[in-house]
């Protein structure tokens, strides 16, 4: 992999080896909530959890979910108008 997934996976890599537990990313940038959680060695333990906050005001959106690192997702709004205009 390249640019941005390189460097993630480095970042997960480190995280794993140095045991840092109770991770969570804040994340942005998507019009649409999601929360998402983590196996990247798919061992069936959650390795940290994502959560992605969009406006207030987003209406719904789709989004494809990157497999590499094994996301499961708990919740999401996508495709509900709550806030839309």
């Amino acid at each position: 992999p390249y640019g941005y997934q390189r460097e993630l996976n480095g970042l997960v890599q480190h995280l794993r080896k140095h045991k840092v537990d109770n991770l969570v990313f804040l994340t942005g940038d998507q019009h649409f909530n999601n929360l998402f959680a983590y196996d990247p060695d798919g061992d069936d333990v959650v390795d940290f959890h994502e959560a992605n906050v969009g406006p207030l005001r987003a209406g719904p959106g789709k989004g494809k979910v990157d497999p590499t690192l094994k996301p499961k997702r708990l919740y999401s709004d996508e495709g509900q108008v709550e806030h839309g205009y």
